[in-house]
């Protein structure tokens, strides 16, 4: 059976012993929601008990045929111990949040919940924005300390280092990006041409009418380049060094002229 036939069982025994008793539904349990701030009671957390009337006390005393002490409420935590103890993280408190959310700000969502808003609108606000002032300040503080401080030849090699480690970085990004960009180019149909195809016909055309006969290794490059215009895919050599070596030898007889 569930807790209110137990409960109901032990007051007929105690009626029975000559104790009076009775039943008590309510709740017991729950859970401090840490999203939306709010004490959660669910309908599993519904229970039945019993209280038996103490003569000497003049009051009564609480029993549960389930196993619970008399004197349980006497033990358990209270206050901030209590919301700890019974704090919830998960995922159902998130979901139960915004529906918590829903009730407070829209369903309720009178003068007073209107003024209440704002001043956290503005608080928050307020609070986002100095803690932004007091960052930049702070970075300004050590960039100009940086900057004032002596220059001798270790720092230069270490700045020049770091410089030269960051356009690598963008520059390795960048190519991955063209990457990226050619291959949705591709997933997309031939109703577009295709990204290499098209820098292939633009440097042939480069090669073939800005330059003078060019060279063995100049005809080399136009060979790829013919393959990464009119070959198929699986033909073709790596279009990035073809491209960089088609970049290196128009600049080479620009130069030459």
């Amino acid at each position: 059976g569930h807790c209110e036939l137990y409960a109901g069982s032990l007051v007929l025994l105690a009626r029975a012993a000559g104790f009076p008793s009775r039943v008590i539904t309510g709740f017991r349990g729950g859970s401090w929601n840490a999203f939306s701030n709010n004490f959660t009671i669910r309908n599993s957390d519904a229970h039945a008990w019993v209280e038996i009337f103490d003569e000497g006390s003049g009051g009564w005393l609480r029993a549960d045929a389930l196993g619970v002490v008399a004197n349980a409420q006497n033990t358990e935590a209270k206050g901030e111990a209590a919301l700890a103890s019974r704090l919830d993280r998960s995922w159902s408190a998130r979901f139960d949040s915004l529906r918590v959310f829903w009730y407070r700000r829209i369903v309720n969502f009178d003068q007073a919940s209107q003024v209440e808003t704002l001043k956290a609108v503005k608080t928050v606000t307020q609070n986002t924005g100095k803690q932004l002032r007091l960052a930049l300040e702070e970075i300004n503080a050590q960039l100009k300390a940086w900057v004032a401080g002596p220059w001798d030849g270790d720092r230069f090699i270490r700045v020049g280092a770091t410089l030269v480690l960051v356009g690598g970085a963008v520059w390795w990004w960048i190519a991955q990006g063209r990457n990226v960009l050619r291959g949705l180019m591709n997933l997309r149909g031939t109703r577009h041409e295709d990204p290499v195809r098209r820098d292939a016909g633009r440097w042939l055309v480069r090669l073939q009418t800005e330059t003078a006969t060019p060279a063995t290794s100049g005809r080399e490059v136009i060979a790829e380049l013919q393959r990464l215009r009119y070959g198929a895919p699986t033909t073709w050599p790596e279009p990035e060094q073809v491209f960089r070596r088609a970049r290196e030898t128009w600049r080479e007889a620009r130069r030459a002229r």
